[in-house]
């Protein structure tokens, strides 16, 4: 489930998001508004979040306030074109909500929403990324996700004790 808090700026980044992963969009704004505090996803959870101006006090309010049922994993997508901003702002998230953060990203749309190519790239990465999450594969070996997507993940193997 896709719980997006972005505006007009990162709508199509938004959209494209979902579109490659088939996934539904919630604006947590507008469900708090219809009285919507308990959530369900089997799926992870993608928290879509704009840091143009740093992380707005309501986002997290609205995080700490709604239930969130079944997985537990999260992945947070920033509107943002500062590194710092975006590591700071997913300690706060998760610090707010009882989620295992397995990773984010920050991209920079421009003033009109629009996504440059290699934005869509990054998209896409972070996409397959989440799809392929699996705490425990086939094999029983923990699968740990790295923070950033351009290092790949390296799989912990139980049988190596």
């Amino acid at each position: 489930m896709i719980l997006n808090y972005c505006g007009v700026r990162g709508q199509k980044a938004v959209d494209f998001l979902a579109d490659v992963l088939g996934d539904s969009v919630l604006s947590l704004g507008e469900a708090k508004e219809r009285g919507v505090r308990k959530l369900f996803s089997a799926n992870a959870y993608i928290l879509t979040v704009p840091l143009y101006t740093g992380l707005s006090r309501s986002i997290l309010q609205d995080i700490e306030s709604t239930v969130f049922c079944g997985s537990k994993i999260l992945y947070i997508l920033f509107l943002s074109p500062s590194e710092i901003a975006a590591r700071s702002a997913a300690k706060k998230i998760v610090s707010a909500a009882d989620f295992v953060l397995f990773g984010y990203e920050s991209i920079d749309p421009d003033k009109e929403g629009g996504v440059s190519a290699a934005g869509y790239m990054q998209l896409r990465y972070f996409s397959e990324y989440v799809r392929c999450y699996r705490p425990l594969n086939a094999k029983k070996d923990l699968f740990f996700p790295v923070r950033f997507l351009r290092t790949k993940p390296v799989p912990f193997s139980l049988t190596e004790f």
